[in-house]
């Protein structure tokens, strides 16, 4: 595996073996589009979505600031592909 990065206790971003950037939570991987489940959500404190993407914009948000420009770039990857894992081909 290649570059990872830590997003929150237990959830990682990293590229899958497709090359794409893949949200990792236990042995689960999300899309940005995708929904994570509620408890992911509620042990990190947010509120107001449901999607991988949601959460690590709000944890990075929290973290760096709003400025996106200044995210880890496996971040700005995940964000920009907002198709979910299941509909990939």
């Amino acid at each position: 595996m290649g570059k990872q990065f830590v997003v929150a206790d237990a959830a990682y971003l990293t590229a899958n073996s497709d090359n794409e950037v893949v949200l990792c939570v236990g042995s689960l991987a999300y899309g940005a589009q995708d929904k994570v489940p509620s408890d992911l959500l509620s042990r990190n404190r947010l509120i107001g979505g449901d999607t991988a993407g949601y959460f690590v914009e709000q944890i990075l948000a929290n973290r760096f600031g709003e400025d996106q420009s200044t995210w880890p770039a496996l971040a700005s990857a995940f964000l920009a592909d907002s198709t979910p894992i299941a509909k990939r081909a």
